[in-house]
């Protein structure tokens, strides 16, 4: 599969999904805290920060020199928790052609609250409450 520079929207949808999160969740704020800026106030530049990323590993893989795009933050209703871990795997996956990627403050970030979303999906799941613990 080839490596693209993910649309203005993706990362509205993690973002805005990331937006309502953070005041409700501490895990989420304190993720988000971890990047260094001030939210509300500074998801443009997260969403900013996230597209530099996702172009740096693509100019990597393409031996290209692409400048990234702009980013202007959309308030928008955020997404289902699927469509949040879909998107956030969609934009992780993208950022992956070389490991000095993965290895960003801001990429783990990313996978850090991927994963405690997919968490908080399976344990509301009625299996999971019925299953065992141990």
């Amino acid at each position: 599969m080839s490596a693209y520079i993910v649309e203005s929207i993706t990362v509205d949808r993690i973002l805005n999904y990331l937006r309502v999160k953070y005041e409700k969740e501490s895990y989420i704020e304190h993720l988000l805290d971890m990047t260094g800026l001030s939210f509300p106030r500074d998801f443009e530049k997260l969403g900013q920060a996230m597209l530099t990323l996702n172009t740096m590993a693509v100019n990597y893989r393409y031996n290209e020199n692409t400048k990234p795009p702009v980013y202007k933050f959309r308030l928008m209703p955020p997404p289902d928790d699927i469509q949040a871990v879909k998107s956030l795997q969609c934009f992780l996956y993208q950022c992956t052609e070389g490991e000095q990627f993965e290895e960003t403050r801001l990429f783990r970030i990313l996978e850090k609250a991927m994963r405690w979303i997919m968490k908080e999906i399976v344990t509301s799941l009625p299996a999971y409450e019925r299953a065992v613990w141990g």
